[in-house]
């Protein structure tokens, strides 16, 4: 059997263009998401009907809507909701700080030791040139 150098250009062009379709499609799925997730499930507190933009008013069933970090609620629920957001930032920066300490232990356990030996091999090998 022998083998056509074009037969590899036009695999090579298919596999660019499969590649480009495979782009293709994640760029869409990704455009047809929402840059906000939160946004796109946004429901009215009262009716549980689709919120478009944060309106005052829902447009299903005319009632009052609060609006709490892009987050539709009942009017005077508004404070405990940011209570809420508050406490579970409060809990995520505890996290965070929890795991830098326990980061930079790590860092001590491992780094301290390895420039110890550093440092003896540099001794000794400082020893072994005087020597000579």
């Amino acid at each position: 059997m022998k083998f056509d150098p074009s037969d590899f250009k036009d695999l090579s062009t298919l596999q660019n263009s499969f590649r480009d379709k495979k782009i293709l499609e994640e760029l869409e799925k990704l455009n047809s998401r929402s840059a906000n997730p939160v946004s796109a499930n946004r429901q009215c507190p009262w009716c549980g009907g689709g919120l478009a933009g944060e309106f005052e008013k829902c447009q299903n069933c005319g009632s009052n809507i609060s609006w709490v970090r892009g987050l539709p609620c009942k009017p005077g629920s508004e404070k405990k909701i940011l209570d809420w957001f508050i406490q579970n930032e409060d809990i995520q920066l505890k996290k965070l700080a929890k795991q830098k300490k326990i980061n930079k232990v790590i860092f001590l356990i491992l780094a301290v030791p390895t420039g110890v030996f550093v440092i003896l091999i540099l001794l000794a090998l400082l020893l072994v040139l005087v020597r000579e």
